[in-house]
């Protein structure tokens, strides 16, 4: 009978010290697992941002798309530069507005419209704009500003496709824009034109147009930006005229225009004025900067290749109509039940079940001890078993760490890997039940030293 109480007693010692390590484990689990929604949270966050990006495609990334927006960082980066840049357009749009053009806001590319009022550039839309002209210019077709772009809504997209065009468009690039024009030549080219057509001359050939346009520009003797009002409103972008758009490449102005679409009509006759201008250059951040995405993601992974790279090794084959669920899906994972003891219970109320089954069992473990002390039973040194886990009571060390610390890991571990805010109420009970267990594991192992 005696030798069964202190077998009793032994195992039952052994079997609350093995549902106290269950316990540290399932909750080690349960963090490592929140440590992975964290990471995936955040990660989510940079994959939805490299979408946004993809989605918005080369057509909506183009360099002209956000020029008004340059011109606001110009004004704010270099005062001087920007009053010469911003007095250049302005005399300009009352030049062409002066002669019936429309050039607004929307020809000036606000909002999802096009740009047609280009005095901003990089070094490819410089050579664009080069080739655009010298291909109205040798046959005389249709004029338009290829925006070489498509829009990218392949279903089967990944997210490395997605870091491809983010580091395309993310790097700061020289700009170059326009901060002085002779308007003068500008006017008399205007005029020249209007009279060519107010003569109803041929619309196919119009000689006095086409050679002051051949006539050599001083292009680095620009002095005197010229008059910027007109004296009489013109009518040459009216009727028989439209006006289409203006750019520009090295020190040259060009203003093109069309034939209006009538009935019935083929092939319209282009036409372009050609202006001697002044250019200035300065480093502007990323197209991303200006096209309206979140400027602190923007700068991490800017600043930070290794995320990039992260991202890539870890999401590079994920497809990106993956990546708006991958969030949703680890939060519902992360709030799914958890087993424990063979019962499934609810993590919101996992903490606080898991100390109230731990204060009972440390009540208990303390009334063993306590039982064995009276009996003067060593149930610590003497008893074996073929128990794999009779290590956990049989050194000191871990007997202390199990008994003693665990309680207040266990809280680190379980409120911090919560995702429930919890009333001042159940912290209470939580923290009492930690500091009784902690006590209770602090009497034990010093009660079963002596056994």
């Amino acid at each position: 009978m005696e030798k069964e109480v202190f077998n009793s007693l032994a195992k039952r010692t052994l079997f609350f010290s093995k549902v106290i390590f269950t316990f540290l484990i399932i909750s080690l689990l349960i963090f490592i697992n929140f440590l992975d929604l964290k990471e995936k949270t955040r990660d989510s966050r940079y994959l939805i941002f490299l979408k946004n990006v993809y989605d918005k495609g080369d057509e909506n990334l183009g360099f002209e798309n956000f020029e008004l927006e340059r011109v606001t960082y110009l004004e704010n980066k270099n005062r001087e530069l920007s009053l010469l840049h911003i007095n250049s357009r302005n005399k300009l749009v009352r030049i062409l507005n002066g002669y019936g053009a429309p050039v607004d806001r929307t020809t000036k590319g606000g909002g999802e419209a096009m740009n047609k009022f280009i005095l901003m550039a990089n070094q490819s839309l410089l050579k664009k704009n080069k080739e655009s002209i010298e291909k109205l210019r040798n046959t005389a077709i249709e004029m338009g500003f290829d925006r070489s772009g498509y829009r990218n809504t392949d279903q089967l997209a990944t997210v490395d496709s997605a870091i491809t065009m983010f580091k395309k468009y993310s790097a700061s690039e020289k700009a170059y824009f326009v901060k002085g024009i002779d308007t003068t030549l500008l006017i008399q080219k205007l005029d020249s034109a209007e009279q060519s057509f107010t003569k109803e001359k041929s619309l196919d050939q119009p000689t006095d147009l086409n050679q002051l346009n051949n006539q050599p520009n001083p292009y680095t003797e620009v002095e005197d930006d010229g008059p910027a009002e007109l004296g009489v409103r013109k009518s040459l972008f009216s009727y028989k005229l439209e006006f289409k758009s203006v750019c520009f490449y090295e020190n040259t102005l060009v203003v093109s225009y069309s034939e209006r679409q009538g009935p019935s009509q083929g092939r319209l006759q282009e036409y372009f004025i050609k202006v001697p201008i002044k250019v200035d250059s300065l480093t502007f951040p990323s197209i991303l900067h200006f096209a309206g995405f979140d400027k602190i993601i923007l700068n991490e992974l800017t600043n930070h290749k290794n995320r990039l790279n992260q991202l890539k090794s870890t999401y590079g084959y994920y497809q990106l109509k993956m990546v708006d669920s991958m969030a949703s899906q680890e939060l519902i994972k992360n709030n799914d039940t958890v087993s424990i003891l063979g019962f499934d219970i609810s993590r919101r109320w996992f903490p606080l079940a898991m100390f109230l089954v731990l204060t009972i069992i440390y009540c208990l473990l303390y009334e063993t001890l306590n039982r064995a002390k009276q009996l003067q039973y060593k149930i610590i040194s003497e008893y074996t078993s073929d128990e794999t886990l009779e290590f956990m009571v049989d050194k000191k060390v871990i007997r202390f760490s199990i008994w003693v610390i665990t309680p207040l890991l266990l809280l680190i571990l379980a409120l911090y890997s919560s995702l429930v805010h919890y009333s001042f109420f159940v912290y209470g009970v939580l923290l009492l039940c930690m500091l009784i267990c902690s006590i209770l594991g602090f009497v034990s192992y010093k009660t079963s030293l002596r056994l």
